[in-house]
């Protein structure tokens, strides 16, 4: 035999334990995974046909099968071997320019195989690129130059390619391809002077391990423990998506109770319960592509109008309980759907969507699916960009208070007030506390600004002016969150030991309608600072649904009954009863009364009448800056 076939057969075995990884494992399923397929194909039928057309040669040389066989033999060894440049050519076009293939390249791709095979079919006829002599020996032809040329052109391009995109890859990933280019070239230029010994299919058999442990790693894209795609797969599935414009739609969703599982039954029995859950998915969306995100999120991608069927089976399944170790847990989905490109529109805003939506739904009692619309991202667009704004305003000091004045009615006078912190955006405008308080409270910022607010007070209450005008006190706001710190009252008689602020002209509010979760923590705090002589308000009274609870348990000194309460009363007798006996109620209980929401001498007479201590309102001045209330005091208007 005139061959050295024993690195096709060591190229074999390489092959096939490749092969066997390659698709017993799970991978990521896009373009450059079937691509490399193909390639994997290629190169094994190129390197078994290569040996099987060594020993074909031979056995026509020597008369014992005819030549017409040993022609289908070489003809497939020929193809098979020149597919592997083609199809590596597309691998790296999918790998770098994420699928993107411009038409000039999708047509040179196309050239090149027909060219191919029309050299190679019509060679057993033309001899072009090889031909058997009368007697079966096998030569070479002219023609074999061309496609050893034509393989040059492809793997250079592949190089040229590989290093203009080399952005789109890692270290390792850009050594695979570099390797496999230049190895290839080297492989084909040395084949073309040397007949004997076969080594392309070899090097090309170590490329291909190479680029299939950097860049077809399953490790990358597929956690093997659950067999589900992973989020990079996910991010790069959409993204193909979106570029593509295929339209899809996205049904994402996390569990709620799994905190209970991880700390009552132990993290392993947690990680079988998302092993469960992962098995649950494949059974039930076959067709579909999985994916877990996080640990207790999971989303589905679906190009079909079904996303609705989708929801319906998740809920049916966590409607029952998952059984855990013997024991049954009751889980609860929280679902978000979003479709492209009615939706979303990029893959940041699907990332953003489902982040949101999933916690709007956990929010959202009364149902745990949320359909992501414009509207809805807006909204979180909003919210974003007003945390960013919170964040700006505190590192440039740019919050302001504002008070409101508050009358006296047994002192006639305007003794104290309310500060109320106010923030203003160059492009959003003004940005009012209902709005950016709540987001301030979820992101944990609500400390920290607390803090500011309350800074100022006690800068102000500490000036000649403060002193001057007879200020007696000032009443502050504290969220829920600043409520339920262990070190609040430590940290405000900190800052008004600083302003050497007696503790008598600072009333602490702290709104009826909150729901505290440890009342330890608040009465702790409340009694210290009590002790000092701070005071405490009750705000927004009438609101909420535990006042008496509140009153009972909280040691407050004064009770702010809410605006709605006070303008309900103004036009209906029932609401009018219903406040006069209120207020006589918590007299009664020898706590002081603000009435909010005055708008007019008539309400102002009403609510004097009936023995509201202070009143707080537009009629007499909205809230002002520093320095207008301090115009304000020099000048009231009673």
């Amino acid at each position: 035999m005139h061959w050295i076939i024993h690195y096709d057969i060591a190229a074999c075995v390489i092959l096939l334990i490749v092969a066997i990884l390659f698709f017993t494992k799970k991978s990521y399923p896009d373009n450059s995974t079937k691509i490399f397929k193909y390639l994997l194909i290629s190169a094994f039928l190129s390197a078994v046909f290569d040996i099987v057309s060594a020993y074909s040669c031979y056995a026509a040389e020597t008369g014992k099968i005819p030549i017409w066989l040993s022609c289908i033999v070489s003809v497939i060894y020929f193809i098979s071997l020149n597919m592997i440049p083609v199809c590596y050519y597309l691998y790296i076009l999918f790998v770098t320019q994420n699928g993107e293939i411009t038409v000039v390249e999708k047509y040179l791709a196309i050239g090149v195989v027909v060219i191919e095979l029309l050299l190679i079919c019509s060679s057993p006829f033309t001899g072009f690129i090889f031909r058997y002599t009368k007697s079966g020996v096998y030569e070479r032809g002219i023609g074999l130059y061309l496609l050893y040329g034509m393989a040059l052109f492809v793997l250079i391009n592949c190089l040229m390619m590989t290093i203009k995109f080399r952005y789109m890859l890692s270290v390792e990933q850009r050594n695979a391809v570099y390797f496999y280019s230049v190895a290839s070239i080297m492989v084909v230029i040395y084949q073309m002077y040397n007949e004997r010994l076969l080594l392309t299919n070899f090097a090309c058999t170590i490329s291909l391990l190479l680029m299939y442990l950097s860049i077809q790693n399953p490790g990358e894209y597929v956690e093997n423990d659950i067999k589900t795609l992973n989020q990079k797969a996910f991010i790069k599935m959409c993204r193909m998506n979106v570029k593509g414009g295929r339209p899809f739609t996205i049904v994402a969703f996390e569990l709620d109770g799994f905190k209970y599982i991880n700390e009552v039954l132990g993290v392993s029995n947690g990680k079988d319960l998302i092993a469960s859950v992962a098995d649950f998915l494949h059974k039930n969306f076959q067709k579909k592509k999985i994916f877990h995100l996080s640990g207790i999120r999971f989303a589905l991608i679906t190009s079909r109008n079904n996303a609705e069927e989708i929801v319906e089976k998740i809920n049916k399944r966590f409607s029952s309980p998952w059984d855990v170790s013997g024991v049954d847990v009751v889980l609860t989905p929280h679902i978000c759907l979003a479709k492209y490109p009615d939706h979303v529109n990029t893959i940041e805003e699907i990332m953003y969507a489902i982040d949101y939506s999933i916690q709007e739904a956990v929010e959202n009692t009364f149902n745990n699916v949320v359909y992501v619309n414009r509207e809805f991202l807006n909204k979180k667009n909003r919210e974003t960009r007003i945390e960013h704004i919170i964040k700006n305003a505190m590192e440039n000091d740019s919050f302001q208070v504002y008070y409101q004045p508050i009358y006296d009615v047994k002192a006639k006078s305007f003794s104290s007030a309310e500060a109320l912190v106010r923030m203003t955006d160059e492009e959003m405008g003004i940005i009012f506390p209902d709005e950016f308080i709540p987001i301030a409270e979820k992101t944990g910022s609500i400390i920290k600004l607390g803090e500011i607010v309350f800074d100022k007070v006690c800068r102000f209450l500490n000036s000649e002016d403060s002193l001057r005008l007879g200020i007696q006190f000032v009443e502050v706001n504290l969220s829920v969150v600043q409520c339920m710190q262990e070190d609040l009252a430590g940290r405000l008689l900190e800052i008004m030991d600083y302003y050497q602020i007696d503790y008598s002209r600072i009333n602490l509010e702290i709104t009826e309608t909150a729901n505290f979760g440890n009342n330890e923590i608040l009465v702790n705090n409340m009694n210290t600072l009590i002790d000092k002589g701070i005071t405490f308000s009750m705000d927004d009274y009438g609101t909420g649904f535990s006042t008496t609870n509140y009153l009972i348990e909280l040691p407050f000194r004064i009770v702010k009954i809410d605006k709605s309460i006070v303008w309900a009363a103004m036009d209906d007798s029932k609401a009018l009863k219903i406040l006069k006996y209120t207020v006589a109620m918590l007299r009664s209980l020898e706590l002081k009364i603000v009435a909010e929401g005055v708008e007019t001498l008539e309400q102002a007479d009403i609510l004097k009448r009936m023995g509201c201590n202070y009143l707080q309102g537009y009629y007499y001045s909205r809230p002002v800056t520093e320095k207008e209330y301090i115009d304000f005091l020099q000048e009231p208007p009673l």
